[in-house]
């Protein structure tokens, strides 16, 4: 694949974190080239969760609305901190199918 002279940032993977960093990056001029080895976008998930931050980055674009109502919410789940002192912490996600946040980040 030859780049265009005109192309600012290639992006590697049309999953939602390729998806969203095109489509900031589109918003604000740079010339993006997305490439998946997918020919279509995908109809099963790879990730089980959104973390709530990325709700809260998905509530500022405006697109929340669109993404909540495909999940369901968990207030809190057990994990492992990755510290010297490992013990039980909680974290709060949205459990929904990533394809779906695909889909709706295409449009």
């Amino acid at each position: 694949m030859t780049l265009s002279p005109s192309l600012d940032v290639l992006i590697a993977g049309a999953g939602p974190v390729g998806l969203l960093a095109a489509w900031q990056l589109a918003r604000r001029g740079v010339s993006v080239r997305l490439v998946d080895l997918a020919s279509g976008p995908a109809t099963t998930s790879r990730a089980l969760a959104t973390h709530a931050r990325s709700l809260e980055i998905y509530d500022q674009l405006g697109i929340l609305g669109d993404i909540a109502p495909h999940g369901t919410r968990v207030n809190g789940l057990p994990a492992i901190r990755a510290t010297v002192r490992p013990g039980p912490t909680m974290i709060s996600v949205t459990w929904r199918p990533g394809f779906r946040t695909c889909s709706i980040l295409i449009r």
